[in-house]
């Protein structure tokens, strides 16, 4: 637990150089991926500390690229670490769920999991099925999870026509209602394109 609280401080240090760095925008930086195992134990014996570091990671690390992945085994406010009076703080998270599949004699066979995700601000009901791959069926194909939750509604337009195989005339016939495109709307299809195909 002195390491998990040590890498805690790092990757707060690490947030904020990038956000005093004055020479890239806060999205110019590089994706940062930071992974959590058992978050729940962590919480049990940092709670202070963990708590803290939800309520930073809901404000400050994800504008600088700082992605964070916690591995949780109950989905209660409390596990997130953000207590009775930010609870709603959990709802800005994605949520993946793996639920266990068990064969015809009641063991488990991880080979028949069910992968679900929770968009932010979801209750369960609207949670989506999501396939899963891999021998053991222990990991999430989730090709959706590209899209931030700022992408606007045209923008998730023509990023599915992107990924659909789209040339920048059907984006502009489709989206703009133009025969070609040109000028910020030219600059914006090359933009997401270079992202997302």
């Amino acid at each position: 637990m002195q390491q998990v609280s040590r890498g805690m401080q790092i990757v707060k240090r690490l947030a904020e150089d990038r956000h005093s760095n004055k020479n890239l925008s806060h999205k110019q930086h590089s994706i940062q991926p930071i992974f959590f195992d058992d978050w729940t134990a962590i919480r049990a014996k940092l709670e202070k500390e963990s708590e803290q570091f939800i309520v930073d990671a809901t404000t400050l690390y994800a504008s600088v690229n700082i992605v964070l992945y916690f591995i949780i085994h109950l989905d209660t406010a409390n596990a997130w670490g953000v207590g009775k009076v930010g609870a709603a703080l959990h709802q800005n998270f994605y949520k993946l769920f793996i639920e266990p599949g068990m064969n015809q004699n009641g063991l488990i066979d991880r080979s028949l999991n069910t992968g679900y995700v929770l968009y932010p601000g979801q209750s369960k009901r609207d949670r989506k099925r999501v396939m899963l791959f891999g021998g053991t069926g222990g990991q999430l194909l989730l090709p959706d999870l590209i899209l931030q939750p700022s992408v606007n509604n045209r923008e998730t337009k023509i990023i599915a026509l992107i990924q659909a195989g789209a040339t920048d005339k059907e984006i502009a016939q489709e989206i703009f209602e133009k025969s070609y495109l040109s000028g910020d709307n030219f600059y914006k299809v090359k933009e997401l394109r270079d992202k997302f195909s």
